[in-house]
């Protein structure tokens, strides 16, 4: 796990790759984005 970066860089990074895996980029434009809960 601890390959470079710290821990918490390394989590946030996949769970952001996580979350654009699991659903497109959060943009203001539909309320749908506030349901998602972005």
């Amino acid at each position: 796990r601890h390959l470079g970066p710290p821990a918490g860089a390394s989590e946030r990074l996949l769970q952001r790759g996580l979350w654009q895996q699991v659903r497109p980029p959060c943009r203001p434009r539909r309320s749908r984005a506030w349901y998602h809960g972005c």
